[in-house]
């Protein structure tokens, strides 16, 4: 296990796994303006902590989820396709980081052009209330997470009481882990 001051990374082993399953959870902070060298160092940790767990192994199963704070495409991941100047060079510090492997948007993978935020919050004006949305809460993943996925979603009404909904993924694990299902012969 890897605690960064913004993410906690595991990596899962079992016997027969070649190489380990790295999960982790994600918060970055919030980037209105101002907050890119952060974000930045927040990034250079977690891949640095990433490769640390893959035990010198190449392209390991890896799966990041929580509430990056970054809309990567604001013109669908936001109702008024507003951005932050640094959001696009921050979402490719965390999913293309020029010295580790890719990983992949897997909500946007499944639902390319699909408007549904998993941010919303009323701010109460003097004249008139104003609605915030986006999509920043997400499941990122390498290219054999991206596979191996099922479903990815997002819970709208939710029971929770947040201003974030839950997202969600289900993945086919014996091909997240390249592990050969087993044959079974009658004798």
């Amino acid at each position: 296990i890897r605690v960064g001051p913004r993410h906690v990374l595991a990596a899962l082993n079992s016997p027969e796994q070649r190489e380990p399953l790295i999960l982790g959870g994600v918060y970055l902070e919030s980037n209105p303006l101002g907050r890119s060298a952060e974000h930045t160092e927040d990034a250079k940790q977690l891949h640095a902590h990433i490769s640390e767990l893959s035990q010198g192994h190449v392209n390991v199963p890896t799966i990041l989820c929580g509430d990056f704070n970054i809309a990567p495409q604001p013109s669908i991941d936001r109702p008024n396709g507003e951005s932050y100047a640094s959001e696009p060079s921050l979402w490719k510090q965390v999913v293309a980081p020029s010295d580790a492997q890719t990983y992949y948007d897997l909500f946007r993978h499944h639902h390319p052009t699909k408007r549904v935020y998993t941010f919303q919050k009323t701010i109460h004006g003097e004249k008139d209330d104003t609605r915030q949305c986006s999509r920043i809460d997400h499941f990122v993943g390498c290219a054999r997470a991206r596979s191996a996925m099922q479903a990815i979603g997002i819970e709208l009404n939710s029971k929770y009481s947040t201003d974030h909904a839950p997202v969600f993924a289900k993945f086919e694990l014996m091909a997240l882990l390249n592990i050969a299902r087993p044959v079974y012969r009658g004798t």
